[in-house]
């Protein structure tokens, strides 16, 4: 089950397993971000899917920082961006 918790500086908390089916209410979450902060705090995020993985990646083109991405995240972003081009 995944948590989004916005704080009072406007980043993003993400915690537990980004799924499928939690895309449409992050969406939702970041949508509703208006102190310009766009940082997503993934420092207690504990996996993700595929979807997961190119949300992160699509909010990183859409100048969200990543912060605490843990390395295996990283990678898996890093791949699916090179296979892109």
């Amino acid at each position: 089950m995944l948590r989004a918790e916005t704080t009072a500086a406007g980043k993003v908390m993400l915690s537990g397993r980004i799924e499928r089916q939690d895309i449409p209410h992050l969406t939702l979450v970041l949508a509703s971000e208006t102190t310009g902060a766009r940082r997503l705090d993934l420092r207690e995020v504990t996996g993700v899917d595929a979807d997961g993985v190119e949300f992160l990646r699509n909010c990183e083109k859409r100048s969200f920082v990543l912060e605490g991405c843990p390395p295996y995240i990283r990678s898996w972003i890093d791949r699916m961006s090179k296979q892109e081009t």
